[in-house]
């Protein structure tokens, strides 16, 4: 319950956030959440995360937002494993 709720917690943060410092440090906490619970049990927050951090990762008013995001997008991809798969383009 820890964990769903302070993703949940990020998850608003950042819809409302303007400022650097919280989109930041919200984009890191998915993340490391992720992270933390692996990829097995971040499979029911994961879509959110992802479209979350990916727009954030194209947000070009802050390169310091961008630069968190994709931080926050690697960690995802790491602990994910195969359940990242099906965000990955066909190259």
């Amino acid at each position: 319950k820890f964990v769903a709720a302070t993703v949940q917690a990020s998850f608003d943060k950042l819809k409302t956030a303007r400022d650097v410092v919280s989109r930041t440090g919200h984009s890191l906490v998915l993340g490391c959440l992720h992270r933390y619970v692996g990829g097995l049990s971040s499979g029911q927050h994961l879509t959110t995360s992802v479209s979350i951090l990916h727009a954030l990762a194209q947000d070009f008013s802050s390169s310091a937002v961008q630069i968190w995001a994709l931080h926050a997008l690697a960690l995802i991809t790491d602990s994910g494993g195969p359940m990242f798969r099906s965000y990955m383009e066909p190259t």
